[in-house]
């Protein structure tokens, strides 16, 4: 075995030894801070194996360990990775999948320890890794760029990253609710963004509603609840708290939101876009109408900001 340094970017480490390790706060790993900790590694024919437990500590996660099956799972959300010695395949759960992913080197135990392939990091989390002079840095998932439009970038431009990285990345925080059924053909999503705000938002979709907030460098589910089937209006129902199966209380309330809406429904295509005001005031700053794929009507402007807002994150 060789002497490593494991660099994360990060804020700060929680160092514990237990049967149970407790991983520091979600925080970006953005920051750039490099945090060294020196530990036992293995090379197996060029992939390097870490202790499970000094990844957890890394990136926020928690580790168990069964010894009947010789198995250390790492927790992070409500998703579990197991490992078990000798196998190099991984087991992982997230919300709405499970099964195997290749590990390209078998787990190992020595020294009271579970060593794991680092290279998972990347492939099941998506971050970045970089291995210089024995020095593994785990970098974000986001790029530089991406960083910074997150951070400070203008509004419009940060929503519309938002809406499109944090559907396909998405994490979940609670456990599923009830599922409802699908009511009618087409679809109908609304985003809810407190005005002035980029990094969190509510999606209403099908009588259910989600709550998104970027915690450090991913986007995670926090809040979740449905709305009674058959309701004409769910942006309204939701404000007046006409909701079932929340999973606590509703994390932003008494706020104005810029909306942006999209509807399908047979060829028919129909986007909006404005303001829901807290009282349930609606004001509409553009719509645009399109059928069997041409602009039938377009009014007002579809930008991703109400006229005027300024970008203030919560």
């Amino acid at each position: 075995m060789k002497k490593f340094v494991l660099a994360a970017a990060a804020a700060s480490l929680l160092l514990v030894s237990a049967t149970a390790y407790a991983g520091a706060p979600d925080q970006s790993i953005a920051t750039r801070k490099r945090v060294e900790l020196s530990a036992e590694t293995i090379n197996d024919h060029g992939r390097l194996l870490v202790p499970i437990r000094v990844i957890a500590e890394t990136i926020g996660a928690t580790v168990t360990w069964n010894p009947k099956s010789r198995t250390a799972a790492i927790h992070k959300w409500t998703e579990t990775v197991k490992f078990t010695e000798g196998k190099d395949k991984a087991y992982f759960a997230k919300r709405y999948e499970s099964g195997l992913f290749a590990l390209h080197a078998t787990v190992r135990v020595a020294n009271n320890q579970v060593y794991v392939p680092v290279r998972f990091l990347s492939d099941f989390y998506g971050y970045q890794l970089t291995t210089k002079d024995g020095r593994v840095t785990i970098n974000s998932p986001f790029s530089q760029y991406e960083q910074q439009l997150l951070s400070t970038g203008e509004l419009a431009s940060a929503r519309k990253y938002v809406m499109g990285k944090a559907l396909r990345n998405e994490h979940f925080a609670n456990k599923p609710i009830p599922s409802l059924p699908k009511q009618w053909e087409g679809y109908s999503t609304t985003y809810l963004f407190p005005v002035g705000e980029a990094n969190r938002f509510y999606l209403l979709s099908e009588y259910t509603v989600w709550f998104y907030e970027r915690q450090g460098d991913f986007f995670v589910v926090t809040w979740e609840a449905n709305i009674p089937v058959g309701t004409d209006d769910m942006q309204h129902s939701f404000l007046n708290g006409e909701i079932t199966d929340a999973t606590g209380p509703k994390p932003v309330q008494g706020k104005d939101f810029f909306y942006y809406r999209i509807g399908e429904a047979m060829t028919t295509t129909i986007i909006t876009a404005g303001k829901l005001a807290n009282d349930g005031t609606v004001t509409e700053t553009g719509m645009k109408r399109v059928v069997d794929g041409e602009k039938a009507i377009e009014t007002g402007t579809l930008d991703l900001k109400l006229p005027g807002e300024k970008r203030k994150e919560a």
